[in-house]
């Protein structure tokens, strides 16, 4: 398409100068022409004493000159007729020879196998550090792309799962809260800690007065036992974390740091459905049947553990691990 344009322009370049040329000439020659004609008719005028045959000559002379003008310009239209059969191209002179424009084009355009042929050049070890550089990038681009999907469902369910937690939490809380309020001596009351739903305290305030541990507290002049519990965020899909803050038990199922052995607290053997009563009442109840008392010894003077939440969830996961292998089983009273 360029070679034609080309042609094209050239074309209509000549083309245009040749109409100005003869334009120019016939301009030029004509009015000469036409002004020789005029002096002369003039110069018949001014010259009357010229004989009729001395005009006639003149004129004829004039009419001589001014054919051979048109002569001339017939001459230039002949010349230009031939340069413009010149310019007139050929299909072939537009479009070029096919064959060559399709092998200058196949010089261009590189082919398949020159390529391979230009990869298989490449040193063994470039072509794999290649090929692993590919591969790894890919790798890299689709974990990348599915640990942002992950983390969005995470991010997703996460917030569910809060706003589950903090509904459920609630809702047990008020129920609590008004029951307490009702009973002038309430088993048990619950508080929570610097206003967060999310850990509460206990007050155990009554157990079985048949027990040890009930004529324990009365000797000591206690008057309740305090309990820590915190919400896991997937609450109440997993258990609480429960632990005897004070005072210091043994036996009845309490471990170190008081952590609590207890099914009913582990992923095992927690179900939804267990409110908070519930699982304090179920904790009451262990204490009793665990022989639960009152340590009188100063643990200070002991090797015991440190008595701290870290050592109870510690112990606690120890425990877990112990009966998910061995499964649940109740141990003799004797060994608390």
């Amino acid at each position: 398409m360029g070679g034609r344009g080309l042609r094209r322009d050239v074309s209509e370049s000549i083309v245009g100068r040749s109409v100005a040329r003869i334009e120019a000439f016939c301009a030029q020659n004509v009015g000469r022409s036409v002004a020789r004609i005029d002096a002369g008719g003039a110069a018949k005028l001014k010259h009357t004493k010229l004989n009729k045959k001395e005009a006639g000559f003149k004129l004829k002379s004039e009419f001589g000159q001014l054919k051979s003008d048109f002569g001339q310009l017939k001459s230039d239209f002949g010349q230009l007729k031939s340069d413009f059969g010149q310019l007139k191209p050929s299909k072939n002179g537009l479009m070029g020879d096919p064959s060559q424009l399709k092998s200058d084009f196949g010089q261009l355009k590189p082919s398949k196998t020159t390529l391979l042929g230009d990869f298989s050049q490449l040193k063994p070890s470039s072509k794999n550090s290649l090929l692993r550089d590919a591969n790894h990038h890919q790798l890299k681009l689709s974990k990348t792309s599915e640990t942002t999907n992950h983390q969005l469902k995470l991010s997703k369910t996460t917030k569910h799962m809060k706003l589950v937690r903090s509904r459920r939490l609630m809702k047990e809380y008020e129920e609590l809260k008004k029951r307490q309020l009702k009973l002038k001596e309430p088993i048990f009351t619950v508080e929570l800690v610097n206003d967060c739903l999310y850990e509460w305290k206990v007050k155990l305030r009554q157990v079985d007065e048949d027990s040890e541990l009930h004529r324990d507290m009365q000797q000591l002049g206690i008057h309740h036992i305090l309990l820590s519990i915190t919400f896991p965020d997937n609450f109440p899909f997993q258990p609480p974390f429960l632990r005897v803050l004070s005072p210091r038990m043994e036996k009845g199922f309490v471990m170190e740091g008081g952590a609590i052995c207890m099914e009913l607290l582990t992923p095992r053997g927690w179900a939804s459905a267990y409110t908070i009563e519930a699982v304090i009442m179920q904790f009451a109840a262990s204490l009793v049947k665990g022989k639960g008392r009152i340590c009188r010894k100063n643990k200070s003077t002991t090797n015991s553990k440190d008595f701290t939440k870290k050592s109870a969830e510690s112990a606690f996961r120890s425990l877990v691990k112990t009966h998910d292998k061995y499964g649940w089983v109740t141990p003799p009273l004797a060994e608390g």
